[in-house]
């Protein structure tokens, strides 16, 4: 049985959020090696979407479900929790955030 592949699309909040953590990594913890690692494990989650997108089931947080619909679904890199949801083979990112920032 081979898995669906899915289409990764990163919408401009989640490329915002990546940005600003990477820059706060970066440049106020003064820690730009540690940043790049932390950035590209977070890229090496959301490319692994493209064959796990539908696998992973629907969220059942209701502040989620009611900001991004039924389908929104999550993916943790470390503290980060990656926000998205599924529409046919296309999966859409929409944010990058702390997971302690989901209620």
């Amino acid at each position: 049985m081979t898995l669906p592949r899915y289409e990764v699309w990163v919408y401009p909040s989640a490329q915002d959020d990546a940005k600003r953590l990477y820059h706060y990594i970066a440049d106020e913890c003064f820690q730009k090696e540690t940043a790049d690692q932390y950035l590209e494990g977070i890229q090496a989650t959301i490319d692994k979407l493209e064959w796990l997108g539908g696998i992973i089931g629907v969220s059942l947080n209701r502040n989620l479900r009611r900001q991004y619909g039924a389908s929104v679904r999550t993916i943790r890199y470390k503290k980060m929790t990656i926000i998205y949801t599924v529409h046919g083979n296309l999966v859409v990112v929409h944010r990058i955030i702390a997971g302690k920032n989901i209620k």
